[in-house]
């Protein structure tokens, strides 16, 4: 279970239509209702819960990474950036499956990078939404419940696409939404935790990415058990 549906806290919900992003975190911040330094619930929390932390990201076994895991396979790509990381339980997945990848992890808790380095995986410190790595430079870029904790899918969804040369794969826990007449994104706040737990419109995200010259095509799958739902953005060759 999320860490922020266990806490009873204040929220803010928010609809969010044309007002540019980056003008309303500077007024979320001025107010004191996003921490000025930036630090994530991962940075604060990462020593303290990371038992809570390893029950809420699941090991490899999970469902939506095994079939992620056998789709990256099927096609056969050899160079993966697994975008928020964690504990690198991917890298442990495709060792497991016997599926030789380049592994790349990311992840914007120095705390988490450490412990992952340690172990000898190749991972980087870093942001999502400011890849410290070259264009077109990874086959694959994946993302597994991130994009629901920033303010924002955009940034993200485009370092994804700049780094990748043959697609990029986001899984959402929280199933983007096609609403008749199409509304604004949902953003949920949690002011105590200080992390989003978001909601996008589906119609929106694809608006957003076709908008991207390097992008081919848009799937969306379904996960009925588990309601997930996983994006796949293929690129232009």
């Amino acid at each position: 279970m999320d860490p922020i549906e266990e806490h009873s806290c204040k929220k803010c919900d928010l609809l969010i239509g044309k007002i540019p992003i980056d003008a309303i975190v500077r007024i979320l911040k001025e107010i004191s209702l996003i921490n000025k330094n930036n630090e994530s619930w991962w940075d604060k929390n990462v020593n303290s819960r990371m038992t809570e932390f390893k029950d809420w990201i699941g090991d490899s076994t999970c469902p939506s990474k095994v079939a992620v895991r056998k789709y990256v396979a099927y096609k056969n790509y050899q160079s993966i950036l697994d975008c928020g990381c964690g504990l690198c339980s991917e890298y442990f997945g495709y060792e497991q499956d016997g599926y030789r990848i380049s592994y790349t992890g990311l992840d914007s808790c120095a705390g988490l990078v450490e412990k992952d380095v340690e172990k000898g995986i190749n991972v980087k410190h870093g942001s999502i939404e400011e890849i410290p790595l070259g264009d077109n430079s990874i086959e694959v870029t994946f993302a597994r419940h991130v994009l629901e904790h920033i303010f924002g899918y955009e940034k993200a969804l485009t370092e994804m696409i700049r780094v990748a040369n043959k697609e990029a794969i986001v899984v959402f826990f929280i199933q983007p939404i096609n609403s008749v007449p199409v509304a604004s994104d949902f953003f949920k706040y949690d002011a105590v935790e200080e992390i989003w737990h978001n909601q996008y419109q589906k119609s929106l995200i694809e608006y957003f990415i076709f908008s991207n010259p390097k992008v081919a095509s848009v799937s969306w799958e379904d996960m009925p058990h588990t309601k997930e739902s996983v994006l796949h953005i293929e690129i232009r060759q």
